[in-house]
């Protein structure tokens, strides 16, 4: 018994010393390859500057109810982003200044013609191009009860859609559709059927609520991502971006600057922008009304069409 327990005790240092060598030994290291950070972990500060939005404009629906609808959804819509994105100058094709590559709204059906407007677009220093539609507006009758106490009742249906895209990198980056249904009385379903405008209280309320839920989800996205500005032209030591006064910009104010040059090709012939690695600092020197002047801080890779994030 006494040899046993003196097996145990050597059996139980031996283990004791061989953990204690495997942490001594085999301590792992974290080591980062490439120091260069991504723009993917850029912390930008947005201080107080100004982020600038269009809505295209659409084909206006066919039928009286149907452009009335349209009406109803795009005021309400850009009511509830607005109430929600305080920092933000959203323009409708109605407003005056609002851009005119944005008149036709052809290139978000053509994906080889998005980014084209895209790139127009930061230039012009837009952050987000919106594109807002009623897709239908559909009557309808049903049977419903039972036996005899069955009865043909009507409804009416009204599907939107609301996307936003990223001028930075062409892409759109958030996609949201809402489809309601209401009950509507016998003379409010004829009186569509026959194509005359008439106020449907339901309706407008259904349209309304949804509007306002798809520019509550908007307004979140545009609010989550960091505010930036291209570089729009780089002549020796000096640098140009798209933004100015207008949008909030002082001279002093420090950028990190990330490549933005890297294309990809995605499917059916459309086109993105990958933002990259950090490629140097800049600090403004000059501030206009549209645009800005600036310097890098020491030596930098800095060409046009690369990002810029405001860090203090």
């Amino acid at each position: 018994m006494r040899r046993f327990f003196v097996l145990m005790g050597i059996f139980v240092l031996a283990g004791l010393s061989s953990a204690a060598c495997a942490k001594t030994q085999y301590r792992p290291e974290y080591v980062r390859g490439d120091l260069r950070p991504s723009f993917a972990e850029a912390q930008g500060r947005t201080r107080s500057y100004l982020k600038k939005a269009a809505i295209a404009p659409q084909d206006r629906p066919t039928g009286s109810f149907a452009a009335q609808a349209d009406d109803l959804f795009s005021e309400t819509l850009v009511a509830s982003i607005q109430a929600r994105a305080k920092r933000l100058q959203l323009l409708t094709p109605r407003e005056t200044g609002f851009p005119e590559f944005m008149r036709n709204a052809t290139p978000f059906a053509a994906p080889e013609a998005l980014y084209a407007m895209a790139e127009t677009a930061r230039l012009q220093g837009y952050h987000h191009l919106l594109r807002a539609t009623v897709l239908h507006v559909r009557a309808s009758e049903r049977k419903t009860g039972i036996w005899w106490f069955r009865k043909t009742r009507y409804f009416m249906t009204v599907a939107v859609a609301v996307d936003v895209y990223d001028t930075f990198t062409a892409a759109k980056i958030s996609s949201h559709v809402k489809e309601k249904t209401v009950k509507i009385d016998t003379g409010d379903y004829e009186a569509y059927q026959s194509g005359v405008q008439n106020n449907i209280t339901a309706v407008d309320k259904a349209v309304a609520g949804m509007a306002r839920d798809l520019g509550r989800q908007a307004a979140r996205v545009i609010r989550s991502t960091p505010w930036k500005a291209v570089v729009a032209a780089v002549n020796a030591e000096r640098i140009e971006l798209a933004a100015g006064r207008a949008v909030g910009l002082q001279v002093g104010d420090r950028w990190a600057v990330y490549e933005g040059r890297r294309k990809i090709e995605g499917y059916d012939g459309a086109r993105f922008i990958v933002p990259g690695y950090k490629v140097g600092t800049i600090y403004l020197t000059a501030v206009e009304d549209a645009t800005a002047q600036a310097r890098a801080d020491g030596n930098a890779d800095i060409r046009a069409g690369d990002i810029a994030i405001p860090i203090r």
